[in-house]
């Protein structure tokens, strides 16, 4: 779930880059509504299948202090004792699958955020924009 959720953040932070200054118009026609809105759900697909080709690859997760899967809060306690009785590797090794398995999912939501995309409105990428 952290995958989708940090995935969909990267892509609209990519988003809001290539729409820097994007105004729709208070009155405008349907066709220029089409239009926007093809543009906008071209700039998601763009947007996302970047955050994937980012965050899949090795240490996509990992490597990345900003998105990293740290331990859970509820068993972080756990962790630390089982650290400190000489478990830290096996702590630092569940960590690591973590950010593995989100590796290896994130090009399985990038299928979810395209299939989204394409079944957009003109009324939510309306509000995507503002």
């Amino acid at each position: 779930m952290f995958s989708l959720v940090f995935l969909f953040s990267v892509s609209s932070a990519q988003v809001d880059t290539l729409l820097k200054g994007v105004k729709l118009p208070t009155k405008q026609g349907s066709s220029d509504q089409a239009t926007i809105a093809s543009g906008l759900k071209e700039a998601l697909t763009v947007g996302t299948g970047n955050a994937v080709t980012s965050v899949s690859k090795t240490d996509g997760y990992f490597g990345n202090k900003m998105i990293k899967i740290l331990m859970p809060e509820k068993i972080q306690t756990a962790a630390n004792a089982l650290g400190k009785l000489g478990y830290q590797k096996q702590v630092d090794d569940f960590v690591l699958s973590m950010n593995r398995a989100a590796e290896k999912a994130a090009p399985k939501a990038k299928e979810i955020f395209v299939d989204a995309i394409k079944q957009m409105t003109i009324d939510d990428a309306k509000k995507i924009l503002n």
